[in-house]
């Protein structure tokens, strides 16, 4: 009888193990994929967190450039080499760090990183306290994160300052799906503003579920961690688990879900809304940056959209409470893109909490990034083509939290602290040096050519950009994003054939957006303005990720067909849902100087040159602008910037002359 029943058991084992083994072989034969081992672990009430002692070489780019890198943790799982008791020393600041894959690092060792460099340089600048840093990140981390360990784990740890990231991830999170708000109460003020109360916030958690649960056993398995590193099916079956675990967890009835209830109690957001968590106020922009980064909900439910931007304001509120109640402070670090950084996007700024909390501080170091960027081109600040900084762009971050502490007096253990230049040459050949480990990693392979030709391209340099970009592109032809900024720098050139056939290249996976742009483009060249207009009404109409094309492309029609004022409200359209778009700034300035309305030309103009302080373009507009109106100091230092970019303009040569 037992052999009865073993029999079958057995058959079907065997079945399962060589159907698992044909699988395997079909996999790494005929479709392999790269294989990241998991070093996870569910921990602190988290899914994702790195496994304890974990100290391991990684060789992979998951689709980037990143050199070998070695990965340490503790036995806490941070990404320290010591270990720390929860019982903080004696004459010792403790400063915690909670971050994403920015503060984690890609490409980097343990003594590279962001925490490690500020704790070099705290302890080299202290006189009477010694300063730990404890770095405590994963992938993909937001705010949800930071305060689920906050509350279970870090708090033990006594810290005096607790320093959270805050990047594109915090932006893209659907807190919606994942913070239960069981009520909230919407009461009119006597000036007709509305205040929200948001009654209780609720965080569900991922790991409490069979799923979680179940699959958390596996990872104990014997010799699960190294079959992990090879096989391409289990590779699947984790990747397949984590889509069924972040799509299906946790379960919030849409009653308790904040876009609901603003659909229910018929409340419209806006800047001068007033939400109210535990007595404490603060404010959002519900048309601002953020919801580019909710464009697709935003177009399907635009109360779900701007519910995500509450929310997680509503989160760093309550951050910054708990660490009241527990005597630290909370310091933001708003992590530039690296487009940013390059100056080809302007739409992440301004994320700063609007609220009147005493221990919240921010820093927002892009200004300073970029600057530094653009003066130093022979030192990378990022890995190519991703937001992971390079060992330089950490020691560059570290020293400008550094100088950030010691000015909002948030290390206030010591009177007196020296602040540190960046642009200092000593300062900055050891910014240079940081890079020396992986120098061939970001100078010589091809993915320089595309550094220097978005950076020839913000710099108004079109044939350097052009003659950059196309070496790129020849070894690399499937990079969407380079093909759309060649379009650019051969638009600028006026190569109107090239730059059409660059800009439907950038598009390609996108048939519909592709016809609807080539047929406004074609027929706008072709001066058929009125079936342009109607290829470019279709494609803004889909929103989205074209949204802005399509807002673009009804632009240069309506200026072409000299109806400016038409013109000038597809660019305020654009500025309203963009307000930090330097490229809708400039075309706002550029057709308010055609209208001849020269102070209106000189405020948009003025917002682009604050960050592009060497565009031609607005260099040009604001000087003969400014001499419109008979300004004539300022006419000529803009002129003369124009000139010292490029001097062999005989027109701005003569009015130059004229004006002095």
């Amino acid at each position: 009888m037992k052999k009865l029943i073993l029999r079958p058991i057995s058959l079907i084992i065997l079945s399962l193990a060589f159907t698992i083994f044909l699988l395997e072989i079909f996999f790494q034969s005929v479709f392999p994929e790269r294989i990241i081992p998991d070093l996870h672990q569910a921990k602190y009430n988290l899914p994702t967190v790195l496994r304890s002692n974990v100290d391991v070489t990684l060789d992979w780019s998951h689709g980037y450039l990143y050199p070998p890198f070695r990965l340490q943790t503790n036995s806490k799982s941070f990404l320290n080499d010591q270990e720390f008791k929860y019982e903080k020393p004696e004459n010792t600041f403790r400063i915690l760090m909670l971050g994403n894959s920015i503060f984690m690092g890609l490409g980097v060792k343990n003594k590279e990183l962001f925490s490690k460099n500020l704790e070099d340089i705290l302890n080299k600048h202290s006189i009477n306290k010694r300063v730990q840093v404890i770095n405590f990140s994963g992938v993909a981390w937001s705010s949800i994160q930071f305060f689920t360990f906050m509350v279970t784990e870090g708090y033990k740890y006594s810290p005096d300052l607790v320093i959270i990231s805050q990047g594109e991830n915090d932006f893209r999170v659907e807190y919606n799906k994942l913070i239960q708000v069981d009520k909230i109460r919407k009461e009119i003020l006597p000036d007709n503003k509305m205040k929200i109360n948001l009654e209780e916030l609720k965080i569900h958690s991922q790991v409490n579920n069979w799923l979680s649960i179940s699959w958390e056993w596996v990872r104990k398995l014997p010799f699960y961690l190294t079959i992990s590193k090879y096989s391409q099916v289990l590779h699947r079956l984790r990747s397949k688990v984590n889509s069924i675990w972040y799509n299906k967890y946790p379960k919030i009835s849409n009653s308790k879900q904040l876009g609901y209830l603003f659909e229910a109690n018929d409340i419209n957001v806006t800047e001068d809304t007033i939400f109210l968590l535990n007595s404490e106020e603060f404010f959002v922009n519900p048309q601002g940056h953020s919801i580019t980064f909710f464009s697709k909900s935003y177009d399907q439910n635009p109360n779900e959209a701007i519910a995500n931007i509450v929310l997680h304001s509503a989160i760093q509120v309550k951050i910054s409470q708990y660490l009241n109640d527990v005597n630290s402070k909370l310091m933001v670090v708003d992590i530039p893109a690296w487009q940013e950084t390059l100056g080809t996007i302007n739409a992440y700024r301004g994320r700063s909490l609007k609220s009147s909390l005493k221990n919240y501080t921010y820093l927002n170091p892009t200004k300073m990034f970029k600057k530094f960027q653009a003066n130093n081109l022979e030192i990378p600040l990022y890995f190519f083509n991703n937001n992971h900084l390079s060992p330089a762009g950490y020691r560059l971050m570290a020293i400008l939290a550094y100088n950030f502490l010691i000015k909002k007096g948030l290390v206030d253990f010591q009177d007196s602290w020296e602040s540190i230049d960046p642009n200092a040459s000593k300062v900055k050949e050891s910014i240079k040096s940081a890079n020396e480990r992986i120098e061939n990693y970001i100078t010589t392979d091809n993915q320089a050519n595309k550094f220097r030709g978005l950076f020839y391209l913000m710099r108004g340099d079109y044939n350097s950009s052009k003659e950059n970009l196309i070496k790129y592109l020849d070894r690399e032809k499937n990079d969407f994003e380079a093909h759309f900024f060649l379009g650019k720098a051969l638009f600028k050139l006026k190569e109107f054939d090239a730059s059409l056939n660059a800009f439907i290249q950038s598009f390609d996976g996108h048939p519909l957006e592709v016809k609807l742009y080539k047929g406004g483009w074609e027929s706008y060249e072709k001066g058929e303005l009125g079936k342009a207009l109607s290829f470019a009404k279709k494609l803004e109409g889909l929103k989205g990720e074209w949204w802005p094309q399509g807002l673009f492309l009804n632009y240069l029609i309506y200026e072409k067909m000299g109806r400016l004022e038409d013109a000038e409200l597809y660019i305020k359209q654009a500025l309203t849902l963009w307000p930090n778009n330097l490229k809708f700034k400039l075309l706002m300035s550029s057709l308010k100087y055609k209208q001849k309305q020269f102070r209106e030309a000189i405020y948009f103009g003025s917002q682009t040159f604050m960050e592009e302080k060497t565009n031609l373009e607005v260099l040009l507009i604001l000087g003969v602008s400014h001499a419109a109106l008979g300004n004539n100091k300022e006419a000529r230092e803009f002129l003369s910037r124009y000139l010292q970019i490029n001097p062999k303009n005989q027109f701005i040569k003569k009015a130059l002359g004229t004006l002095r």
